[in-house]
């Protein structure tokens, strides 16, 4: 049985939204083989916005709470493969179009995360364009240049 709390979105930034609260336990091990402990993790699902929050309160003492006790206690998870792809859309920002079909990409990804991710997207934009009239300019001849440049090393 799922259960239900109000909370403030960190996300979506919905104030005294309906979330449906979940836990997960997984089994540790050591060298794969060796069961260590588990660890039962509480998460949160806005459902404005459909994100899935960690939470630090324990899954049967999470309803005891308010909206507003529980602000500083259910936080985005994190997730590591978005905050690469974030890095990746920032340095492929001088490929182009590359560059661009990275920017569409991390916008998809990385907008529910938010924070920091976005920032490097948004950073990315600029050095696209920036790059983009530059091979407008030099009628792209910067690449044969660049080959050029290798076929003499």
């Amino acid at each position: 049985m799922n259960k239900m709390v109000k909370i403030h979105c960190p996300v979506c930034e919905a104030k005294n939204v309906q979330a449906k609260v979940q836990f997960a336990v997984t089994q540790k091990y050591l060298f794969y083989v060796i069961p260590l402990e588990q660890v039962r993790r509480t998460y949160v699902h806005c459902s404005a916005c459909n994100s899935r929050l960690d939470s630090e309160v324990h899954y049967d003492e999470i309803t005891k709470y308010t909206a507003e006790q529980l602000v500083g206690y259910i936080h985005p998870g994190y997730v590591i493969t978005t905050g690469i792809y974030a890095v990746l859309t920032l340095i492929s920002g001088a490929v182009f179009p590359a560059g661009f079909i990275f920017f569409l990409g991390g916008l998809a990804i990385c907008k529910p995360r938010g924070g920091w991710r976005m920032v490097l997207i948004w950073l990315s934009l600029p050095i696209q364009l920036i790059a983009t009239l530059i091979f407008i300019i030099y009628k792209y001849t910067l690449f044969v240049d660049i080959i050029r440049f290798f076929e003499n090393l």
